[in-house]
């Protein structure tokens, strides 16, 4: 019996893990990868014919996504496994059945370099041809106004049903949907093309639908038909993320239809007029989402709804909500998002304004020993003129109110006053078991982040902007400073470990590069520092490196080489 070489004999983690480390650095635009030439080349024609267990390998790397090119411009439709490897002949087995992703490309031509064609197909699909395994589908259809009329309609019209079949005979096992449709308006055919696309469009998502529980949907400027002829059936989403650009979409049918099995929706773009559909159906219903965990929308206007969504307060609608990320005004007049789930909310991210801490206050929906589970707040204050703003120190008493014994990440996005939140932080009990405090638009000086790590014993990671050393430590000569602070201070914190600093206008990274390694002498487990932008990063990490070998510095150099460990 012939001996395995140990590079043969490697366990398949291990294995999966070296291709995966050549696939994962040469990603194209469609997640394949970029193997065609040069070196990369070489080592996967050596992995491929080293062994029977490697070529399965290989084969399960660059056959997991396949890419169609619908487009009427080309002559005849080819399925194609993109940046195959040149030096890897065409195998003469079957190799579908490594498919886990299949690419629909229409409109706007294929990926470029020379493809392995699967097969070469004249117009059709041959229905001998099956991905038992593949799981996910993206649809990418984008169509310029300068394509002529007769071009759409044929094209339309003969391709989008006949894709809509071969989808639901070719990919059993369909899981996920991401579907990408855009027509771009330039001239006077924009008309033409929005209504020829529209009832294919249908035909297409009822298929995706009927197959799909995870549904990704990016539609622009189409109007889909209202009649709904290949919805009546509910297929059973479970996920649905949504972004729309138009306010008359049927979206809303869809939703409700799957009412009952989501678990995850979010979607974008809508008119907060129209969410009252999300709770109430055309017969002034309530409608419930028993397994909805989680619930993201934004909407594209700020106006009050008041009656028009009001609902039956006996009707729990989200009993499962744990995921609330709502970047607008709240659009609903009473607690219908909150009402029930005070027990499963963890993630809170919202826009405040007086109309929503009033509505708070009056369903007390925040009030003490409720939403014991919420680990994660953040909030922003609503910027509308139409609406009433809260004061600076109302929006920081609001947020800071949220907190609960759970809570572990607070992000407060809308403020800049310093003294505002290191005089309210202690008025919290709560605040104590914070591990990740975000406030991107506050600046401190050394001295108020010292006072915050010790305010916050358990603060492991900040993101602020900087101001300076401060003036209380401006008096100490600076090759002092460091022995000075950490006869002062030491040990700060045993769990500060990262911050991320705000570059700042009048600051400079030099002097972040400082407090950096202050922290570093301070907080024996502070490992890791970032600049935001992170255009500058790699400019930081120098002078960062260059300060650490200075003077006062030099001594400490042993924590401070911690920083640089993970770079």
């Amino acid at each position: 019996m012939p001996m395995l070489s140990p590079f043969q004999a490697l366990p398949l983690h291990i294995a999966e893990d070296i291709v995966h480390y050549l696939v994962g650095t040469h990603l194209s635009h469609y997640g394949l990868p970029s193997i065609q030439e040069g070196k990369q080349n070489t080592i996967w024609s050596a992995l491929y014919y080293l062994s029977r267990f490697w070529r399965e390998l290989v084969l399960m790397r660059i056959c997991k996504t396949i890419i169609l090119d619908i487009s009427s411009n080309t002559s005849r439709s080819a399925f194609k496994f993109n940046h195959w490897p040149l030096s890897i002949k065409r195998p003469n087995f079957d190799i579908s059945h490594y498919v886990r992703k299949v690419v629909i490309v229409s409109g706007h031509g294929s990926p470029d370099n020379s493809p392995l064609y699967l097969e070469p197909l004249p117009d059709v699909w041959p229905t001998s041809l099956v991905f038992p395994a593949a799981r996910s589908l993206q649809i990418d259809m984008c169509y310029q106004s300068a394509i002529a009329k007769s071009y759409l309609q044929d094209f339309e019209n003969k391709k989008l049903g006949w894709l809509a079949q071969c989808i639901q005979r070719s990919m059993p096992g369909l899981w996920e949907a991401e579907i990408g449709c855009s027509v771009r308006k330039y001239d006077h055919l924009n008309c033409a093309h929005t209504n020829y696309i529209s009832s294919n469009v249908d035909a297409l998502l009822s298929v995706v639908l009927s197959r799909a529980k995870k549904l990704d949907a990016d539609i622009k400027s189409i109007q889909l038909t209202k009649n709904y002829p290949y919805f009546k059936d509910s297929p059973g989403l479970t996920s649905l993320e949504y972004r729309c650009y138009s306010n008359k979409d049927p979206i809303w049918y869809i939703i409700n239809q799957n009412a009952t099995t989501l678990v995850s929706l979010s979607v974008t773009h809508l008119h907060i007029r129209t969410f009252k559909n999300l709770v109430i159906d055309k017969k002034g219903n309530p409608i419930v989402y028993p397994r909805l965990e989680k619930l993201a929308f934004c909407c594209t206007s700020v106006s009050k709804l008041q009656n028009m969504t009001k609902t039956d307060d006996s009707v729990v609608l989200f009993p499962a909500l744990k995921h609330l990320d709502c970047k607008s005004a709240y659009p609903f007049s009473d607690d219908s998002l909150f009402r029930g789930n005070y027990d499963t909310l963890e993630y809170l991210s919202l826009e405040t304004d007086a109309d929503f801490t009033n509505l708070v206050k009056n369903y007390r929906i925040f009030e003490q020993g409720k939403c014991a589970k919420l680990r994660h707040i953040t909030t922003a204050n609503l910027k509308n003129r139409n609406r009433l703003r809260l004061t600076p120190e109302e929006y920081i008493k609001f947020t800071l109110s949220l907190i609960t014994p759970a809570t572990r990440t607070v992000s407060v996005c809308s403020t800049k006053r310093k003294q505002r939140i290191l005089r309210h932080l202690p008025a919290n009990p709560y605040v104590k078991d914070i591990q990740i405090l975000n406030l991107p638009y506050i600046r401190f000086a050394f001295p108020d982040i010292i006072k915050l790590i010790k305010l916050m014993p358990s603060l492991a990671d900040l993101n602020c902007m900087y101001e300076g050393i401060g003036s209380e430590f401006k008096k100490v000569k600076s090759e002092d400073l460091p022995q000075h602070l950490h006869l002062l201070h030491y040990p700060l914190s045993n769990r500060f470990r990262s911050w991320r600093a705000e570059l700042a206008w009048g600051s400079s990274m030099e002097s972040i590069a400082t407090m950096v390694m202050l922290l570093a002498i301070l907080c024996p487990n502070f490992t890791f520092a970032a600049t935001r932008p992170y255009a500058y990063e790699c400019r930081f990490q120098e002078i960062l490196k260059t300060a650490a070998a200075t003077k006062p510095y030099a001594e400490h150099s042993k924590r401070i080489r911690r920083l640089f460990l993970n770079k």
